[in-house]
């Protein structure tokens, strides 16, 4: 028969067409182990959970740490804000232009619109980045349809919260558990507890796994990696907390205050010598020699009250003082009264330049150039011209890609579940980003896509 197909194994002959054809099969494309990372010894054998510091508790001394801090919470703030931009969007890339940049066309897909809106997809992705930059460790929790066929919604369930499970044999960490209060004697145990299960983004058939899976919602969990970390990652900044420049930060506060409130507001210092007293005396009808201790006293206060009401009236502002001074018989000037200024500490702004170097090894650790947000606390506070912040910007955006692609992969792995990639050829996920332009172009701004 004409139409007749034979099939032997990966080979197939179309006897109509008088074709044969090779397909290619699924076993070549599939690695031949699947990946893990090495098992980390077991140091707690009585919990669940692989503990995120020593005592389960390094998030929470993170954020400690940055509360009591003026800048770091604003600086991550502001890298939340850039790499945000203007949101994320399904295209399709159709193509490439002669420099081999990507043509990107916008998919305005009712099943994709639909599921961006009912997942409010902007919350995800503010959530994600504020954990991703305070942690970089993000646990997105994905969530089937009741049919099971369908991922209709994305969330993220807070780093601060999450922990690990322990590894298996296979050097993989099954679950992630939620709790609230760990760090704080919560345990994987606690009814409180909530266990997700941990989908492997090294899983060669991690969307069919999911798809075979009972399961409702999983993690999808995404992070940037950083040596020697096998569970939990660390942010580069967190290395200034760490450092002594975290505690000079934390110090220099601290002796401001203690200066203000303790250092006497001192502006003179007046000298008065012992032979003026019994001058005063006399002129005051009273003799010096004769008068006892208490009485002293209350001859000293009088023209010290005299004195303080002359210098602090509001009246007596701009008044001139005079005072007189006598000569020895040899014509040599004897002491007087002798007003001295007092230098102040505060009006020279002590520890300023410590204060600026510790904000500059801070914006180091957070990869922010100065000309972005400023040189930091202290009396020099220009950020550069406009064009050293364009420069600085695009140059900050163009870096973020690396970032944004963790960001953006439990996307396309939905995209995937969804059936989206099979049916719209070449679709992904951008942020839709704004590039400054100089103004002699027209106009300040230019949105662009930016892979």
């Amino acid at each position: 028969m004409s139409d007749k197909v034979l099939i032997e194994g990966d080979v197939a002959y179309l006897a109509g067409a008088k074709m044969t054809v090779f397909m290619e099969s699924d076993e070549a494309v599939r690695p031949t182990q699947r990946s893990s990372s090495p098992k980390v010894k077991d140091t707690n054998s009585s919990e669940e959970i692989a503990p995120w510091g020593e005592n389960n508790d390094f998030p929470q001394q993170v954020i400690e740490a940055a509360e009591k801090n003026t800048e770091i919470a604003s600086l991550i703030d502001f890298k939340v804000r850039a790499t945000y931009a203007r949101g994320v969007y399904p295209c399709q890339i159709t193509g490439y232009d002669k420099n081999g940049n990507e043509v990107l066309a916008p998919v305005n897909d009712p099943e994709i619109r639909t599921f961006m809106c009912k997942s409010n997809l902007n919350r995800y992705l503010l959530e994600a980045l504020v954990d991703f930059y305070w942690f970089f460790n993000v646990f997105p929790q994905i969530i089937k349809n009741v049919k099971g066929d369908k991922i209709v919604q994305i969330a993220v369930q807070e780093a601060s919260y999450s922990r690990w499970s322990k590894m298996n044999e296979k050097g993989i960490c099954p679950n992630v558990y939620v709790n609230a209060q760990f760090g704080k004697g919560a345990k994987a145990s606690d009814k409180e507890t909530l266990k997700f299960t941990a989908i492997d983004p090294y899983d060669f058939d991690r969307v069919e796994n999911f798809k075979e899976s009972t399961d409702k919602s999983a993690i999808y969990p995404i992070s940037y990696p950083t040596p020697g970390k096998s569970f939990y990652q660390i942010v580069h900044w967190h290395g200034f907390i760490a450092s002594e420049w975290y505690a000079v930060t934390a110090a220099i506060p601290k002796f401001k205050v203690a200066l203000m409130k303790h250092q006497v507001a001192i502006g003179y210092h007046i000298r008065i010598p012992a032979s003026f007293w019994p001058i005063y005396a006399k002129l005051m009808g009273k003799d010096w020699n004769n008068l006892t201790m208490e009485e002293r006293k209350a001859l000293k206060k009088q023209k010290l009250d005299e004195m303080n009401k002359f210098l602090t009236n509001v009246e007596n502002a701009g008044k001139a003082f005079m005072s007189e001074y006598a000569t020895s018989a040899s014509g040599e000037k004897m002491h007087g009264w002798e007003i001295i200024p007092i230098e102040d500490k505060l009006k020279e702004g002590a520890y300023i330049e410590d204060s600026q170097e510790a904000s500059a090894h801070l914006m180091r650790a957070m990869g922010l150039d100065a000309t972005l947000v400023g040189a930091g606390p202290g009396r020099n506070m220009g950020a550069g011209s406009g064009s050293d912040k364009r420069i600085a910007f695009n140059i900050y955006v163009a870096l973020l890609q690396p970032y944004r692609d963790v960001i953006l992969e439990p996307l396309n792995f939905i995209s995937d579940y969804n059936g989206w990639t099979e049916r719209i050829e070449g679709l992904t996920w951008r942020f839709r980003e704004a590039k400054l332009e100089t103004l002699d172009k027209g106009q300040g701004t230019a949105v662009e896509q930016i892979n």
